[in-house]
């Protein structure tokens, strides 16, 4: 076998495999986007459940469509099925390219989940970390506000002698 034949068999063995990867994340992608748009029109003609199916199929494809992730999580809130949706936001944030804003987001969205579902210490912990991911962030401090109002105990009032009023003084002397 001359050396060109030798060279080509091995660029074959090496970047075939290359090369079908590739081709199946490109597939994996464009029939995670199919899903997704079908998702969204069942969505939005009122078939929530079928629009979850094609959700949930579309991130198993490709599970870096960070919105995607809320979207669903709306759905399954929607449907009162919280631990799917809190499921969702974790994914989301597991899945996060790692930019600060864009963890600033998953934190705060998660944060405001566990702030309605009264989960405050939870919710305080990922709100922290939205604020501290992106200063600048207003919402995110203010649900922050609101979750450490309500950690706080309310102030104990002291328990004071009351006087007696004069008119039941007079009914007990006479």
């Amino acid at each position: 076998m001359d050396l060109r034949k030798k060279i080509l068999l091995v660029l074959c063995i090496v970047g075939l495999p290359v090369c079908s990867s590739a081709a199946l994340e490109c597939y994996r992608y464009h029939k995670a986007l199919q899903l997704r748009e079908r998702g969204h029109d069942l969505d939005h003609n009122g078939r929530p459940k079928e629009a979850i199916v094609c959700y949930e199929q579309s991130l198993k494809l490709y599970p870096y469509f960070l919105d995607l992730h809320q979207e669903l999580s709306e759905l399954y809130q929607a449907e009162h099925d919280f631990a799917n949706a809190e499921r969702c936001l974790s994914e989301a944030i597991k899945n996060s390219p790692g930019d600060k804003l864009s963890d600033a987001l998953l934190y705060r969205e998660r944060g405001g989940f566990y702030l309605r579902q009264g989960k405050l210490e939870l919710a305080e912990a990922d709100l922290k970390e939205a604020c501290s991911k992106d200063p600048a962030d207003g919402m995110a401090e203010k649900l922050l506000a609101v979750c450490r109002q309500k950690l706080s105990p309310p102030p104990v009032k002291p328990i004071s002698a009351e006087k007696e009023p004069e008119s039941d003084k007079t009914k007990l002397a006479e």
